[in-house]
């Protein structure tokens, strides 16, 4: 099957070659050859060695001889497919038709451009004719050609056959007028004759080398030459690949065959050995049934917690049972002494909960008080801390309100200069309006005086005039009296201004101070807030002491309720033949202490000595 595909997939790498001419293609090809084909010939020719059927040995010998020549002819198509040898029709084109067709373009243009320079006349309208139409079925005729020999349709041989007709008429027609020429056109025209008279004769040729079956010897080859031999080593492929399917079925029956009796063997062989392992076992079960009952009640006296009685490790074997039960023998040795240690401890344990519970009460009511006197020095901390917050805010408006005055008053101070320099403006136009009046005065009794010389006529003028002065003097007066008040108001202003530029400085002065306190009141704020936090961290702290206390004291007595569910569960043993293990002497005290008073240190339980139980380190406990 790899050579199999490897064959197809060559095929398609050359065709991919002959139709885009892509190095990816043949290097395609080359790969599938070095990679897949020529190593699956090898392994053929490995396991060939193997073979005993001569058929296949046959075909083996078919496929050698095949694939040289398949790669061969492969190789052939692919060094013509992408050369102008592929067509010799496009080669004829390229190599007969065009030169001549490039001279005859060039002389009859050469012709036609002469045409243009020289006087137009009615003949020689015809002969630009004759020349443009010689031009045009020159150009249009080639391009069929080559249409023609790339798509091989035969409207385009039509088109040429038509145009060329066309041209034939029109040549003889330009030939029949040569006399209307000049000389350098009938040199041009004589180049145009030569090489047309060399181009008749090659179309005919062209088509008939397009109109053959090796036209384009790639495909001609592939078809004649690659295609039969890829499609003998196909069917060579195909035959060897139905035959090692049979021969696989082959197997696989006869392997079937011999399973069925390797089955049927195995069965009478289980069956003769479960029957031996049937007699063997029960021989096995027989002999260890004894010693397994005495285990069994030695198990059941451990079980009641009867540990007076020993296991009897006399003649003891070497199998699992005497492991079982010299392991017995020692777990209940073991158990033993473990029952001795934890009695022991539960008491010494149930004594010292009493007294742990009794000094974490003690430390919860003191813990209780503080937390009190904490909460009390923290609501007053928060009420100073209020106290000084509203001070700092209240400085901060003030702040605000300062600042907000001595802006204005340096807008005031500002604006009243302005007011100042507008209102010296003012007299100095007023002091203009008095000149006017004091020149229109003058003009008026320059008209009048001009009107009295007039005599009769000039008495018009004359009443006009002496209105104009009238009006003139009156506006000079009522000019004086604004500067007079404009002079006042200027010193009222100048006064004011220096009042508020005096009033400024202080107003400044006086933010700055309230920007300060300010400062100051933040700066208290922030540390009465972290004395606040401080003691509010100290108040929680205190509340969990008590609380860790009180579960210290709660957890003292669950301890001591455990001990003595512990000391009620190891008396379920009997150690001693008596029945039941031995107490310590002195039973320990189990009353609690009260609280003590506030400020006074809790005053423990004495202790009995007792020469059995063990020291015990507080560090030996855990904490609940």
């Amino acid at each position: 099957m790899v050579m199999l595909n490897g064959l197809n997939q060559a095929l398609a790498a050359l065709r991919g070659w002959m139709l885009l001419g892509k190095d990816k293609f043949r290097d395609e090809r080359t790969s599938v050859w070095q990679n897949d084909i020529e190593p699956a010939q090898a392994l053929m020719q490995e396991k060939a060695k193997k073979w005993t059927n001569p058929d296949n040995l046959a075909r083996l010998d078919r496929i050698n001889k095949l694939l040289p020549a398949f790669k061969q002819a492969q190789k052939e198509i692919e060094d013509i497919a992408q050369t102008i040898e592929n067509k010799p029709s496009i080669k004829m084109l390229f190599e007969d038709a065009a030169p001549q067709a490039t001279i005859m373009s060039k002389s009859i243009t050469q012709i036609i451009d002469i045409e243009l320079t020289l006087a137009a006349t009615k003949d020689r309208k015809n002969l630009l004719g004759m020349m443009a139409d010689v031009r045009g079925t020159i150009g249009l005729g080639l391009a069929n050609i080559r249409a023609y020999l790339l798509s091989g349709d035969a409207i385009f041989k039509e088109k040429f056959d038509k145009l060329w007709a066309k041209n034939d008429i029109r040549f003889q027609d330009l030939l029949d007028n040569k006399s209307l020429l000049n000389a350098e056109q009938v040199l041009a025209f004589d180049a145009l004759h030569q090489a047309r008279s060399a181009f008749v004769l090659i179309p005919a040729k062209m088509f008939d080398l397009r109109g053959q079956k090796d036209w384009n010897l790639a495909n001609y080859w592939l078809a004649t030459k690659a295609a039969p031999i890829g499609a003998e080593l196909v069917t060579v492929l195909n035959e060897m690949s139905k035959n090692q399917q049979q021969l696989l079925s082959d197997d696989a029956t006869q392997s079937l065959i011999d399973q069925e009796q390797a089955i049927i063997s195995s069965w009478i062989i289980l069956a003769i050995s479960t029957l031996v392992a049937i007699l063997l076992g029960f021989f096995f079960i027989k002999s260890i049934n004894t010693r397994l009952a005495k285990l069994i009640v030695n198990i059941e006296q451990l079980a009641r917690g009867e540990l007076q009685s020993e296991v009897d490790t006399s003649n003891l074997s070497n199998d699992e049972i005497g492991v079982l039960t010299e392991g017995l023998s020692s777990m209940q040795a073991q158990i033993k002494d473990v029952i001795q240690t934890v009695r022991s401890g539960a008491d010494n344990l149930a004594s010292a909960s009493h007294e742990v519970s009794a000094t974490a009460q003690t430390i919860s009511q003191g813990a209780i008080e503080q937390s009190t006197g904490v909460e009390s020095t923290s609501s007053a901390m928060q009420q100073l801390n209020a106290s000084v917050q509203q001070n700092s805010e209240n400085a901060s408006v003030t702040e605000k309100m300062a600042t907000t005055s001595s802006g204005e008053a340096e807008q005031g101070a500002s604006a009243v200069t302005k007011t100042v320099s507008a209102m010296k403006h003012i007299a100095k136009k007023i002091n203009l309006i008095e000149d006017i009046a004091y020149k229109t005065n003058l003009l008026s009794l320059n008209a009048a005086i001009e009107a009295a010389s007039a005599g009769e006529h000039g008495k018009g003028f004359a009443v006009v005039a002496a209105e104009v002065r009238k009006l003139a003097e009156s506006s000079r007066v009522t000019a004086e009296e604004i500067s007079e008040l404009a002079t006042d108001s200027v010193d009222i202003a100048e006064e004011a201004g220096r009042m508020i530029t005096n009033v400024v400085p202080s107003i400044v002065k006086t933010a700055d101070l309230v920007q300060e306190i300010s400062a100051s009141s933040d700066e208290q704020a922030r540390g009465i807030s972290q004395v606040s936090e401080a003691m509010d961290q100290l108040d929680q702290a205190t509340q969990q002491n008590a609380a860790a206390s009180e579960e210290l004291a709660a957890t003292s007595e669950e301890l001591s309720g455990q001990a003595e569910q512990l000391q009620q569960a190891v008396a379920y043993f009997q150690l001693t033949a008596e029945g039941s293990a031995q107490r310590p002497a002195a039973k320990r005290q189990r009353s609690v202490a009260p609280s003590a008073p506030r400020g006074a240190p809790a005053v423990p339980e004495a202790r009995p000595e007792s020469s059995a139980a063990p020291e015990f380190d507080d560090q030996d406990f855990e904490k609940f």
